[in-house]
């Protein structure tokens, strides 16, 4: 399956309004009552360009 998304450009500190809108729509497409959990894994830079989870 492939989805292609339109993302707007990234923001410092609101990586959800790039992130979720990718997630809602998988999560769309998926019969969660076959589902137990959802693990979603990343990492971003944090200031001083340290990567890291926030």
């Amino acid at each position: 399956m492939i989805i292609k998304i339109l993302l707007p450009p990234y923001q410092a500190g609101q990586c959800y309004q790039r992130n979720l809108p990718c997630i809602l729509s998988l999560l769309d497409k998926v019969d969660l009552g076959l589902i137990k959990s959802i693990v979603i894994d990343g990492y971003m830079h944090l200031d001083e360009g340290k990567i890291g989870l926030r």
